[in-house]
């Protein structure tokens, strides 16, 4: 099974190193995450990083993808 999450990991890397699937932003992006789901910490990580930010006078935003969400077109 390893061998099957390399190969889809090295395609993926190759895509992005085309320039597939990457979107430029004027914004400066923090990603937090990784492959384990639940129970290792990002959520007080994500807390931690924008009590930082607001206290050095920063306007950090917060953008989700998928949690706890429904397809509206279903």
């Amino acid at each position: 099974m390893s061998w099957a999450y390399g190969l889809v990991v090295r395609i993926r890397n190759a895509m992005y190193g085309q320039g597939r699937g990457v979107r430029r932003v004027s914004l400066p992006v923090i990603s937090v995450g990784n492959v384990t789901v639940g129970g290792t910490g990002k959520t007080p990580l994500v807390t931690w990083i924008v009590r930082r930010l607001r206290e050095s006078g920063h306007r950090p935003a917060i953008v989700m993808r998928g949690y706890a969400s429904v397809d509206p077109s279903k």
